[in-house]
């Protein structure tokens, strides 16, 4: 055990929290006559569109459902809107989103001379499901604003409005393209089709509703339309959250229904009223090489393990036999993920139980936890026909999975009592690799900020995997004479370059979790340097196959770097561009160094193979180990310490994540 950290812990005392002074900053907007000019006729239409569309989607008096949801879209800040919608009958407050404007003449910024500045700016999207009444509330509101002003009389709590009206850009139907944006909807679709699919499987979000009747009648409504078009309803999949406000189902439709993806689709469903997002469902986590024995055997120390779990792990099903686990972890599978779960497949949940239980088992003395760890599968082997690995289902929404496996360990599930209520860290090193994180929260991450908080449970979650190859800003013949030196400031050079495809994988965007990016470090000795290029000399700089930042409002994301493995790049012979140099991302060769050592599946009988592994699943692991072991110190201190003075153990969770993102330093990395 590491020596105990001094720990001090100041008298609580009341802040003050400040506030923005008002004002529009540096934004300039058009003045209210440009804003009727511009918009007048848009708004007017609204109801005549809102007519037009419950004509396409079939609707009539015996399934009604006449609404729409409305996009707000505005230049600045508007604090406080949800209670303005929440005063206007028949609307419905549905989400705010961010995003970066391109400025027109109507809309820009400036400097403090007034000079007009050419960049973008910040702007939110507000979705409101609306209906007649409220579009006719909406229009009595505009009616209001375009008179001179001080003969406005704008209702108690719908000032706003006004407000809005003065920074709005935009007013419109949601649209189908909306619904697609920045899901991956298109990238998932063309990889099923090569995949010689006839259908696929996908995620349908609904606007979610306070009222349960209107849910049900929403849901009935997508239903009938995806029916109509030769879709359905997977059954058992719909979920509502309602603490996240979250309704959502999987759904199954022919390739044809997605040849168009434009707001010009005849397809209904995709026009749906009700729906927020079409999202891809399931995805590869890890495809199984194929099975090499190691040569070494590594016999640890019989080891206490005693207790009850304060680690879960949600993952692949481990190799529970595998003689490096073997008593030292629990595993809880309700959902009978185990049934055809390959043994040469269990490569994820093996290595990273591994690395969390015993650490990288290159190390000469590697100190095992002393409590055993909970593993809820939350992975399935060869799914879907895929060849071989391990995978989310498609027929199971990711956050079903997530929040009833932690209800759970916490309350039970179906009358039965809690199976892991003593966890205080979870382990998730699994992202969504079609949706990269750009500026809005997705509903994974809320999902974990809720849970997080509800349970006081601590999230580690991996900042994902790069596995693009590097172009470097040099010639072949330059290359091959430059240092290693000189080639880290290149690949660092291209890191920086091409961040805008590093983004972390949601759901590390997480507000409560704590995200792991990997560090390009472990204990092994390089093998085999003749054509495979080491291109980071720092163990204290970032890997180059790890993700980057920024997370939600421009938070730092990852906030620690842990040790990822060393990753190794190739060098193709024939080269594309003469004052270039392509280099490609070396495969996982378990049995080659670099990397960390953990248990890995063997050929049939072997339950102690291992073999090397990197990136940011495996500094994820080690931070949940690090994790512990400062649980099993703060139990140390509070048995140290005398009655009246131990620290309350609900404070634990958030002690731990705080020494383990304070305890980090920048080493030589800072230069």
């Amino acid at each position: 055990m590491a020596k105990k950290p001094l720990l001090i812990f100041p008298k609580p005392i009341l802040g003050t929290k400040s506030s923005k002074p008002p004002g529009r900053g540096n934004l300039h907007f058009p003045s209210s006559q440009q804003q009727i000019e511009r918009l007048d006729e848009t708004i007017s239409n609204l109801d005549r569109v809102l007519e037009n569309q419950n004509a396409f989607l079939g609707l009539n008096p015996a399934n009604l459902v006449t609404e729409m949801i409305l996009v707000l879209e505005i230049a600045g800040l508007l604090d406080d809107f949800f209670r303005a919608v929440s005063e206007t009958p028949g609307m419905e407050f549905l989400a705010e989103y961010r995003e970066d404007i391109t400025p027109d003449q109507n809309f820009y910024t400036t400097n403090k001379e007034g000079q007009r500045i050419e960049k973008p700016f910040g702007a939110r999207l507000f979705l409101t499901m609306t209906n007649q009444r409220a579009l006719r509330e909406l229009l009595s509101y505009w009616t209001e604003y375009k008179k001179p002003k001080e003969n406005q009389n704008f209702k108690k709590g719908t000032t706003k409005f006004r407000t809005l009206f003065e920074q709005l850009i935009d007013i419109r139907p949601y649209s189908v393209e909306d619904r697609l944006k920045d899901t991956g909807m298109d990238l998932y679709i063309e990889e099923l089709r090569q995949n010689g699919r006839e259908s696929l499987n996908f995620e349908v979000e609904l606007a979610y509703k306070k009222s349960g009747l209107q849910n049900d009648v929403s849901y009935n409504e997508i239903s009938r339309l995806l029916r109509d078009n030769g879709g359905q309803v997977i059954n058992s999949s719909r979920v509502i959250v309602h603490e996240i406000q979250y309704h959502a189902f999987i759904a199954n439709a022919p390739f044809a229904s997605f040849q168009d993806l434009s707001n010009n689709t005849a397809v209904s469903f995709l026009k749906c009223q009700q729906v927020l997002y079409f999202r891809p469902v399931g995805q590869t986590i890890l495809k199984a090489d194929d099975v090499v024995d190691s040569e070494e055997v590594i016999k640890l120390p019989e080891a206490k393990i005693l207790g009850e779990p304060v680690i879960a792990l949600l993952d692949g099903i481990p190799l529970q036999n595998h003689s490096l686990l073997n008593g030292k972890i629990v595993i809880d599978d309700p959902e009978n993920f185990n049934q055809n779960y390959l043994a040469e497949s269990r490569i994820h949940g093996t290595s990273m139980a591994s690395l969390i239980v015993n650490g990288d088992l290159s190390c000469q003395n590697p100190q095992q936890l002393n409590r055993p760890i909970y593993i809820r599968p939350i992975m399935r082997s060869n799914a879907n026909g895929f060849g071989g690995g391990e995978f989310l289902p498609d027929d199971r929404l990711p956050i079903d999975l997530i929040h009833r496996a932690v209800v759970r360990m916490f309350d039970g599930e179906n009358g039965n009592p809690p199976v892991a209520k003593k966890v205080k860290i979870i382990n998730l090193s699994i992202g969504d690799s079609y949706r990269p994180f750009n500026s809005n929260m997705s509903t994974w991450a809320k999902l974990i900020d809720w849970l997080s908080y509800k349970y006081n449970v601590l999230f580690v979650i991996s900042a994902g995997n790069q596995t693009d190859n590097l172009i470097l800003d040099c010639s072949e013949a330059d290359f091959n004479l430059s240092t290693i030196e000189d080639i880290q400031k290149l690949a660092l050079a291209n890191i920086i370059s091409t961040d805008f495809n590093r983004k972390i994988l949601s759901p590390s965007e997480s507000i409560n979790a704590i995200t792991v990016g990997a560090s390009h470090s472990d204990l092994s000795i390089i093998a085999n340097t003749t054509h495979r290029k080491n291109l980071i000399l720092s163990s204290f700089l970032m890997s180059p196959i790890s993700r980057i930042g920024f997370g939600y409002n421009q938070s730092i994301k990852p906030e620690i770097l842990m040790p990822g493995g060393i990753k190794l790049f190739r060098k193709p012979v024939m080269q594309q561009d003469p004052k270039k140099t392509l280099l490609t991302l070396e495969g996982n060769y378990p049995n080659i160094s670099p990397g960390q050592v953990v248990a890995i599946p063997g050929s049939h009988g072997n339950i102690s193979n291992v073999g090397y592994s990197c990136g940011t699943s495996n500094s994820t692991a080690l931070t949940t180990r690090l994790a512990g072991q400062l649980f099993e110190m703060l139990e140390l201190l509070n048995a140290e310490l005398p009655i009246g003075t131990k620290i309350n153990t609900k404070y634990f969770t958030v002690i731990i994540k705080s020494l383990l993102a304070h305890g980090a330093n920048w080493g030589e990395a800072q230069n």
